[in-house]
């Protein structure tokens, strides 16, 4: 408590070393979460690559089977369930325009769409092209080890925007709070630098966050106003009872 006292009352920065290693670790979690739970899903990948296969891929665009359309079933076990979700060949003249999908993902001639029922993305197999080798004949056969190796990069890409996104979403939120605390400070006639205050609302919303987690197990959520709430009496709490440091 003393090193944490000693932190915001006369450490040195705004707190941003703390929410860069919060961030990280946080992103580090999600990505082993995600891992873990793509894991059961790479059997049904495999089983459903082998019920469209063989294919075709040159420059960007399936040139075998043409003209034809293959129906497959992407199956999930997990926890004794199963999930069934369509998988879509076609390479008809006809191509399905990317909206009112129902749920699936449909691999057209030079694109994949997947379908959800609050979202339709279209990925293009060119660009696809330029970033992974997928051109040359697919036979079918045992792919687990590609799977698991695409499944680590997405991760890895899923790791690095989640590590940006919580850092900025943190870093404003310390703004934010920064700023209350001057008013928290003006209402205990304190007068407070902006960097203590900046320390001060790093390690108060970090606090809320832990908190907010281990009530979490007491199936106890800190949410909206009774995280802010609980933010803001940290703050008070810090402000009143640490040593006075002068603006």
């Amino acid at each position: 408590m003393n090193k944490l006292s000693a932190y915001i009352t006369s450490g040195s920065g705004f707190g941003i070393k703390i929410l860069l290693i919060a961030s990280a670790l946080i992103a580090i979690i999600l990505a082993i979460i995600g891992r873990t739970a793509a894991s059961p899903a790479i059997p049904g990948i495999q089983d459903t690559l082998n019920q469209l296969l063989p294919v075709t891929i040159e420059n960007g665009t399936i040139t075998a089977p043409a003209d034809t359309i293959k129906t497959a079933v992407f199956r999930l076990h997990e926890n004794g369930k199963e999930a069934g979700l369509p998988v879509i060949l076609d390479t008809t003249s006809r191509q399905t325009k990317p909206r009112n999908l129902k749920p699936g993902i449909y691999i057209q001639q030079q694109s994949i769409i997947i379908a959800s029922s609050k979202k339709i993305t279209t990925y293009s197999l060119k660009e696809l092209a330029q970033s992974w080798d997928i051109s040359g004949t697919w036979q079918p056969g045992d792919y687990s080890g590609q799977i698991s190796s695409f499944l680590n990069w997405l991760i890895f890409i899923f790791a690095g925007a989640a590590f940006v996104g919580i850092f900025c979403v943190y870093f404003v939120l310390s703004l934010f709070y920064a700023a209350v605390a001057a008013l928290i400070a003006a209402a205990f006639k304190r007068k407070t630098a902006f960097d203590f205050r900046m320390r001060l609302s790093v390690i108060c919303l970090l606090g809320g966050y832990l908190l907010s987690f281990l009530l979490g197990f007491a199936g106890i959520g800190l949410n909206g106003w009774a995280f802010f709430f609980t933010v803001i009496i940290l703050q008070s709490l810090l402000i009143k009872t640490l040593p006075r440091t002068e603006a």
